[in-house]
């Protein structure tokens, strides 16, 4: 399946989560606001941490690896059967721990103790979110991109119904309970629906450990955390210093515009996530990455420029659908924040290089350099321009990283040799 045809189909996938979207954030925004949707975008980024955690942070690699081992049956029943006690046992462990020191982390991050008891239901239910990821991305190694999409659909739809209807009857607190129980729906699908086109992921269950197919997979578990952990952190110190600097209601406006940015290149990160990692991972000679790179960029970036122009131009409407007149401060922070979102995608084409081809150190490296300048920027703009800042400081983080990439990658964009000199 090409880049063409994958875009196709991510982009109908991404219209059923755009529309859901957008009945979850009207139904949220008006039920509780600027201050509740800051704190569902602290919620939403401890989840993201826990679920990195439970999945031993190896889906990347899983991919990589059952699209590389796809004409080895061995190698790949040793692959899928390392990667399931992985991820049972450190699913396990996490809900465990989190269980004991949850109380803790959500009174530092939710200044109050109305939420405890959902520190259980993540707990328990968190096996079962890290083995559904699991099948996801062995279904994206072997590219039966068609059910890894309706899967996504499914998804989407039921945290639709979820979410709508949790919120309604029991605001904040519901709406944060159906982020932790949509996965476990989604799982039942999943399973079904692989069994029923005959995917070969019956062999999750063979428990065939390979040491060797561990240590590679915890490379993707180190790259992994790393960037879950900087991009969470981050952005969970971003909105505590703009509700502590300026309000909580900011922090809302900051957490909508992102959330606006995370809904408009969904078809564009889904299509890397789905046909470029494993498409990178087969390539072994410098000409032909650069090809597919140019490729990419051909395809993806005039999605995105038009995407974020027309954004830009209807950003008032656009509030208005999403969100409700609470958040008409928030128009502000449309200009910086759109031109963030292209450099971003510029960065990531080739920045899936790193992941595609294991490196582990450069990756962490990086990730971990852009945390850092991102917060420290946010402080610096934030004390200086107010709530503009926290975007102005978004696109200038990743003009840095983009050009950083340029830098790191430089032999493949101009040099003619064939030589991949990363592998």
């Amino acid at each position: 399946m090409n880049l063409l045809k994958t875009s196709f189909l991510s982009g109908i996938a991404t219209i059923i989560k755009i529309l859901s979207g957008l009945i979850v954030n009207k139904v949220i925004s008006i039920m509780i606001g600027p201050s509740g949707l800051a704190i569902i975008g602290n919620f939403q980024n401890l989840l993201s941490i826990l679920t990195t955690l439970g999945t031993g942070a190896i889906n990347s690699g899983v991919t990589k690896y059952t699209a590389e081992y796809y004409n080895d049956h061995q190698k790949r029943k040793e692959l899928i059967g390392t990667a399931f006690v992985v991820t049972i046992v450190c699913s396990l462990l996490t809900g465990i721990i989190f269980c004991f020191v949850g109380g803790e982390v959500f009174h530092q991050i939710f200044k109050t103790s109305d939420y405890d008891f959902i520190i259980f239901v993540l707990a328990g239910t968190l096996v079962f979110n890290s083995v559904n990821l699991l099948i996801l991305s062995i279904l994206n190694g072997y590219k039966q991109i068609k059910i890894y999409i309706l899967a996504n659909i499914v998804g989407s739809i039921a945290s639709l119904i979820l979410t709508t209807v949790f919120t309604f009857f029991f605001k904040i607190v519901g709406a944060l309970l159906s982020l932790v129980l949509v996965p476990s729906f989604v799982l039942i699908f999943t399973l079904y629906i692989s069994w029923k086109y005959k995917v070969e992921v019956n062999t999750i269950f063979s428990i065939a450990f390979n040491k060797k197919i561990l240590k590679n997979l915890l490379q993707y578990s180190l790259m992994a955390i790393t960037s879950i952990l900087a991009v969470s952190i981050v952005q969970i110190l971003i909105r505590t210093y703009l509700s502590n600097k300026i309000s909580i209601d900011a922090a809302g406006y900051w957490q909508a515009i992102t959330k606006i940015s995370d809904i408009y290149l969904m078809v564009v990160t889904m299509a890397l996530s789905t046909y470029y990692l494993p498409r990178l991972s087969e390539i072994n000679n410098n000409r032909e990455l650069r090809e597919e790179l140019i490729k990419g960029y051909k395809l993806i970036i005039p999605i995105t420029m038009l995407s974020s122009g027309l954004i830009f131009i209807f950003k008032d409407f656009i509030i208005n659908i999403l969100f409700s007149s609470e958040f008409r401060p928030m128009r502000e922070l449309f200009l910086y924040q759109l031109v963030g979102d292209n450099f971003k995608i510029l960065s990531w084409l080739l920045g899936y290089i790193m992941l595609a081809k294991s490196m582990t150190k450069l990756y962490i490296i990086t990730e971990i350099g852009f945390g850092l300048v991102y917060y420290l920027l946010t402080i610096i703009f934030v004390h200086y321009m107010g709530m503009t800042g926290a975007t102005l400081s978004f696109a200038i983080s990743y003009i840095i990283y983009f050009l950083l990439m340029i830098y790191i990658f430089r032999k493949i964009l101009f040099l003619k040799s064939n030589q991949l000199p990363i592998d």
